[in-house]
């Protein structure tokens, strides 16, 4: 027998505790965290109202794939996401030039 493990998304606004959940979904356990990131991400930004002027995500690792990144980057969206900190990252962390915040008050 499997567990389950249930994922919400949240949206966040200034001065309310919390903000809303706008998804949410139970699934099986024994489907990889990674798995399916970029459809709920999709299902969303389907979520938020089309006058929005800007969308965010903050996700982990399971989290840290081209496909999010290319589709956040097409869309305008400002995203962070954990990494682990392997010789990759850390070569790519080191070519950074400069950087910016993009965090917004």
């Amino acid at each position: 027998m499997y567990g389950s493990e249930s994922i919400n998304r949240h949206l966040l606004q200034r001065h309310i505790n919390g903000g809303f959940i706008i998804h949410s979904e139970f699934r099986s356990g024994n489907i990889a965290p990674a798995d399916t990131n970029l459809e709920s991400v999709k299902r969303c930004i389907a979520q938020l109202p089309t006058t929005r002027t800007s969308a965010y995500i903050r996700a982990d690792s399971a989290s840290y794939q081209h496909r999010l990144f290319d589709y956040c980057d097409k869309h305008g969206i400002i995203y962070t996401v954990g990494a682990h900190l392997d010789s990759s990252v850390w070569e790519s962390i080191k070519e950074i030039k400069q950087w910016r915040s993009s965090f917004i008050p």
